[in-house]
């Protein structure tokens, strides 16, 4: 499925993992290659955006909201990078998205 209209942003800089770990409520600073859902919540606790949070390396990650979510969510991740080591780029007109969904099927056996 063609989900390119979703918002994506770069994170980078030493501090990525710190700010991006603060902003979410989930552990988003695993192993490279990991795609974590989590979701940003607001000091009342209530949810200010629903994502993914894709960790490239230990100084760059994907995050990726909804499309209804852009502004809001790229203003709230500028204001967690303001006097950290963390700058957010918004990638979302230069990074397609394509989803491959379904249930995956294994058969194996051993003899």
């Amino acid at each position: 499925m063609d989900m390119s209209f979703m918002s994506k942003f770069l994170v980078q800089g030493r501090d990525a993992s710190r700010v991006l770990n603060h902003l979410s409520a989930n552990q988003v600073d695993g192993e490279s290659g990991r795609i974590t859902y989590t979701q940003w919540l607001n000091e009342r606790g209530t949810i200010e955006a629903d994502l993914t949070v894709t960790k490239l390396d230990d100084q760059h990650f994907m995050v990726v909201a909804s499309d209804t979510a852009h502004g809001h969510s790229l203003a709230r991740l500028r204001r967690h990078c303001e006097g950290a080591h963390a700058f957010a780029t918004d990638v979302t007109g230069a990074w397609a998205q394509i989803n491959i969904q379904g249930r995956a099927r294994v058969n194996c056996c051993s003899r």
